[in-house]
């Protein structure tokens, strides 16, 4: 209890690991999306975690800030915002998977703040 034995038992770490991976749901781990500058380069590659085979990344409610767009089989947002401001969105993962529950493709819903800042030297 005092001392971790992961370094010691790496083999039945593994096997905990592998034992575990069927149990795992699906999760974008994304909490907080990175602010933008109008006219520049913008990307966000999100995280997930859990999930089996391809996942599909889509905007389930809102819109993305204008001239951005998410990459459906990458999860990254990306382009070069055209106006400031702040847009909600509501991000969808699907996974291969099906949710044990449901007998449905496990999916996850995230609400993210995407937050254009004007470029410098604009009011």
């Amino acid at each position: 209890e005092e001392q971790s034995l992961h370094l010691v038992l790496p083999d039945l770490m593994d096997e905990f690991g592998t034992r575990l991976a069927p149990l795992k749901g699906l999760s974008i781990v994304d909490t907080a999306a990175p602010a933008g500058v109008v006219g520049q380069d913008y990307f966000f590659a999100m995280q997930s975690w859990g999930g089996e085979g391809a996942l599909r990344w889509s905007v389930a409610e809102g819109t993305l800030p204008a001239g951005t767009a998410l990459d459906p089989s990458a999860g990254v947002v990306s382009g070069i915002p055209t106006e400031a401001g702040e847009w909600r969105v509501v991000l969808r993962l699907e996974s291969d998977a099906i949710a044990a529950h449901s007998g449905v493709p496990q999916s996850f819903l995230r609400e993210l703040d995407f937050r254009v800042l004007p470029a410098t030297g604009s009011m």
